[in-house]
């Protein structure tokens, strides 16, 4: 989702805004009371005269203070709307991948998980960090990792080991991503992982295997297909060493004549033992060697010192050898030969290759015999067998019709058979569906060429992959064969995490791109292209010089510095220059890489214009509220979380007696120590998101003097939509405590008047009608003389007057008319409760007959209609009165409707008790919630006369007119919705 809305409010609005301010705030100051004073004699009405015009200020205070806010508020929702977007993106993208995706914030807290591993669950994990989940070795490394992330801004990649729950060590590779803010500073992290340990272990197995089985199969074809015994003697060493991993090794055969060793055979042994050995034969029972062939035993010495007892030879001794063994070569319990392994560093074999080892020695006896003994060469195969069945590969052997001769036992499980199952029948009989397959046409193609083949395949029948090393020979076929799926598998997911990487650079919205060291661009996404305006084809053929004004020269050449010294640049800000010619803000960060050998830069850039559009913004809005404050004639401060002065108004500092000190910076409570505990409290519940006031409140001053306060509190928040404060309007009130504590006492001293001026209202209310009477009269006469000499003028001699003229005698008719609707509607307000009110019963359905006829032509004009309920009941009250209360009430719904809009009037009515609830409903315009009690007083209107005519007077003729029956009306109303108007009176 885009976010397209952009600031419309520019640098002259701020300063028009302010100037107005200024200019309004300094003219209400000097004329304000002057004007007030002048109009004003009575004190009481001056001091409420003074206190509206101070709450008028503060309502206009507020409102420019909301305008500001808002506009503030929308500049850094369009910074964040980016942030979610790409977060909501990245979450998207992380719920479907299969590898294990963690987002943690600044203090590495986990607060979103995909497939967890290490056998944790996500509820293991959220809000944890890795102290909690992890052995402290582990989680000491990892926090080391992710804190320099979070400094640097930049990303991590590793191959790490961790151990789970189990103790056990599993394998991870992946990255860490810095995630940032709206400010552009780290808020967080990405990390992305991929569980390799299968992969390692398959690859170190494999590797294991195949040295063990290169050398096995060396030996085995040394032994079984060549008849030169220096050639198996040369491979047989050779084969043992790779075999066990030591350092190396002698072959000494035995001389029967001499009853002595002689070397046969020598790999990696000093030229002095060689030399030695060549010109001194070994007796057999001197040294190692001519022990193990007189006892026939294996001696295995894990250090030099436990051959002591033997009689080393001096030039072996010298050799530092710290690991020895000797296996005897022998033929029908006659030793032959003696084969020597050694290492002169730490090396150890597993016991299981020094058995392959020793199990082999048997074969490499009898291969040595093999011309001269049958029996011997059936011993060697039925040793080389054992040998089989140890290895942990499937091995099968075929004779040249493909019949199989032999099933070690892990081939057979691997084949779903049992060894007799197989042994002596055919292989294209035993596995029909085969023919056809790679594995079968290997087999024939090794049997023609008699070429060893190695190869890996996916075999269908089975649903696995299988590695195959197979041996021809002319009388048939040695395969060695291993269920290699899981490797695949490793592979598989290798090749996937490359994909997700790829797509994960493509898609990011932040832009990435790879360069020499010289500054070509070799790879880019689209994010790096489209801020240069660039497709990535374009932005390939540009280089980072191209781009870079010439201005950052001097920068640049720090940059490179910083990378030849630490292998790391950034993060700073530049420009870069688009392809239309102009500069676009950009921030960057990167770091050398290697590829084949070869450096890289690898960077990070972020297009930061919005961002620094909207810091300016912040900053002018900041400047234009701490002048509004300090410049308010109300009383005004600003405070932030800990109750410091941020602003303050000279208002502010001239009514609380403060001179002209700097509150800046300074603790509220340091400034007025004697404020009491319960106003600090309030203070709290607003910083927690609260809104209080007071009309009036007691503050004992240090002093000794007694102020009386109206304030009221509200929190202000902060860009990250936190709390950042409150702001406290206040007013001194002193002045007009003490003068209404003086009309409590005059209303006193009036109240022992009351009676006696009872008896003169009396007369003056029957003087009043007879005023009202003559005023009536007297107010009209004029009015229809004003009246009927404009029509005369406009009717005459509207011709000889301009434009100006014409206009000024059009207001004077409809002024007049006015004033006699006014006249009228004042003159009907006055007369009410001064005649008796009559108290009989009047059946609703004769009040709404005749209206709903009156109205009719009306309403066809305007195309709209009035639905009235057919079960009107019976009242009590006044037939003319409540006639006068719902035409008001109708001509209301019809005057007050939405332009365009059909009117619909409905009335209805419901009983309670002993009580009618008449309700007359509109879909007009609606009304205001804070204006639902005020449109029933005289002359509340809350439209000029031109959009909606009227004098105000007639919601007011309805309410008096309601309460003189005994009755009472409100208003339900929704702005734009329409308003209801009930009016309750007592049943029959």
């Amino acid at each position: 989702m885009q976010v397209n809305r952009k600031p419309n409010l520019s640098w002259r609005f701020d300063a028009q805004v302010a100037l107005l301010y200024v200019l309004f705030g300094g003219l209400w100051i000097l004329l304000s009371d002057r004007l007030l004073a002048a109009f004003l004699v009575d004190i009481s009405l001056l001091f409420a005269a003074q206190t509206y015009k101070g709450w008028a200020f503060v309502l206009f205070s507020a409102l420019l203070i909301y305008v500001l806010a808002r506009r503030y508020l929308f500049l850094r929702d369009l910074a964040e709307a980016k942030l979610r977007e790409n977060e909501e993106r990245f979450r998207a993208v992380a719920s479907n991948t299969p590898d294990h995706i963690l987002m943690q914030d600044r203090d590495l807290r986990y607060v979103f998980v995909v497939n967890p591993q290490l056998g944790l669950t996500e509820a293991d994990m959220i809000g944890k960090t890795d102290w909690d989940i992890l052995e402290k070795e582990d989680a000491e490394n990892l926090t080391v990792i992710k804190r320099r992330v979070l400094e640097t801004g930049e990303p991590f990649q590793l191959e790490v080991p961790v151990q789970n729950l189990k103790g056990e060590t599993e394998f991870f590779e992946g990255a860490y991503i810095p995630r940032f803010d709206a400010s552009g500073k780290p808020s967080g992290l990405i990390g992305y992982f991929r569980n390799i340990t299968a992969r390692k272990r398959a690859e170190e197995e494999i590797r294991q295997r195949n040295r063990e089985l290169a050398a096995i199969s060396d030996i085995v074809a040394a032994t079984t297909t060549n008849l030169n015994v220096q050639t198996i003697l040369d491979r047989t060493l050779k084969g043992a060493l790779e075999l066990t991993g030591l350092e190396g090794g002698t072959l000494c055969l035995v001389t029967p004549e001499q009853r002595a060793l002689s070397l046969a055979a020598a790999i990696n042994t000093s030229p002095e033992t060689i030399a030695d050995l060549t010109t001194n034969v070994i007796p057999i029972g001197d040294c190692l060697c001519g022990n193990v062939a007189e006892t026939g035993e294996p001696l295995i010495l894990w250090d030099n010192a436990s051959g002591s007892t033997y009689a080393t030879r001096e030039s072996t001794r010298k050799e530092g050898i710290r690991f020895h063994a000797a296996f005897p070569l022998q033929v029908k319990g006659k030793s032959i030969g003696v084969l020597c392994l050694f290492a002169r560093d730490e090396t150890k074999p597993t016991q299981r290759t020094l058995d392959l080892v020793r199990d082999l020695c048997s074969p490499v006896a009898l291969a040595i015999e093999n011309a001269r003994l049958f029996e011997a060469e059936r011993a060697a195969r039925t040793t080389l067998a054992t040998v089989l069945e140890r290895v942990s590969d499937g091995f099968v052997a075929f004779d040249a019709a493909m019949n199989y001769t032999y099933v070690n036992a892990r081939g057979a499980e691997m084949l779903g058979r049992q060894p007799a199952d197989l042994i002596g029948r055919n292989y294209w009989k035993e596995y029909p569906e085969a023919r056809g397959t790679p594995f079968a046409n290997a087999y024939a193609r090794a049997l023609e060429t008699q070429t060893p083949i190695h190869f890996e395949d996916y075999y269908a029948p089975f649903e696995r992959w299988f590695e195959n090393r197979v041996y021809p020979s002319p009388n048939g076929l040695s395969i060695f064969f291993s269920d290699v799926t899981e490797r695949k598998k490793a592979e598989e997911a290798l090749r996937e995490s490359e994909r997700f990487t790829r797509f994960l650079f493509e898609t990011s919205p932040i832009g990435l791109a790879l360069c020499r060291m010289d500054g070509a661009l070799v790879d880019v996404n689209a994010a790096y292209a489209k801020i240069i305006g660039r497709s990535v084809e374009e932005t390939l053929a540009q280089t980072y010089w191209d781009i870079t004004p010439q201005k950052y020269a001097e920068q640049e050449q720090q940059q490179l510095e910083s990378l030849r010294r630490t292998g790391r640049y950034g993060p700073y800000e530049k420009e870069y220059l688009r392809k239309d010619g102009h500069l676009v803000n950009v921030r960057l960060n990167g770091l050398i890489i290697e590829r084949k050998g070869e450096p890289f830069i690898w960077s990070t850039v972020e297009d930061i214009t919005e961002r620094k559009r909207a810091e300016e913004t912040l900053r002018r809005n900041e400047q234009i509220l701490r002048l509004f404050v300090e410049h308010s004639p109300a009383a005004i401060a600003m405070f932030d979380r800990a109750m410091k002065y941020i602003a303050a108004s000279n208002r502010y500092l001239a009514d609380y007696d403060l001179g002209e000190q700097n509150l800046v910076g300074r603790s509220h409570y340091e400034v007025f120590p004697e404020i009491p505990e319960r106003w600090k409290e309030i203070h709290r519940r607003c910083l927690a998101g609260a809104i209080e006031k007071a009309d009036e409140d007691p503050f004992p001053r240090l002093s000794g003097k007694l102020d009386w306060i109206r304030w009221e509190i509200h929190p202000w928040y902060a860009p990250s939509g936190d709390i950042g404060g409150i702001i406290l309007f206040s007013e001194v009130i002193t002045e007009r405590k003490r003068a209404e504590e003086e009309i409590r006492q005059l209303n006193a001293e009036l109240e022992q008047r009351v009676a006696a001026r009872t008896a003169q209202l009396q007369a003056a209310n029957k003087e009043l009608e007879a005023f009202s009477y003559s005023v009536s009269h007297d107010l009209r006469a004029p009015l229809r003389a004003v009246s009927g000499f404009a029509e005369i003028v406009a009717r005459r001699h509207r011709a000889s007057l301009n434009e100006e003229g014409q206009h000024y005698v059009d207001n004077i008719v409809q002024a007049s008319a006015r004033m006699g609707r006014l006249i009228d509607d004042l003159l009907t307000y006055s007369r009410l409760g001064r005649q008796g009110v009559r108290r009989e019963l009047v059946p609703l359905r004769e009040v709404f007959a005749p209206l709903a006829s009156d109205l009719s032509t009306r309403l066809k004009e305007i195309g709209g209609t009035l639905d009235v309920a057919d079960n009107l009941p019976t009242v009590i009250g006044d037939k003319t009165l409540l006639s006068q209360v719902f035409t008001n009430l109708l001509e209301n719904a019809i005057t007050y409707r939405k332009p365009n809009v059909p009117v619909q009037v409905a009335v209805t009515c419901h009983v309670e008790a002993n009580d009618v609830i008449i309700c007359v409903r509109d879909n007009g315009i609606g009304i205001p919630p804070e204006h639902h009690e005020k449109i029933f007083n005289v002359f509340q209107r809350l439209h000029s006369e031109d959009a909606y005519p009227g004098t105000g007077i007639g919601l007011a003729t309805v309410k008096k007119s309601v309460e003189l029956l005994g009755g009472s009306v409100w208003v339900e109303s929704v702005v734009g919705q329409g308003s209801t108007f009930c009016v309750k009176l007592a049943k029959e």
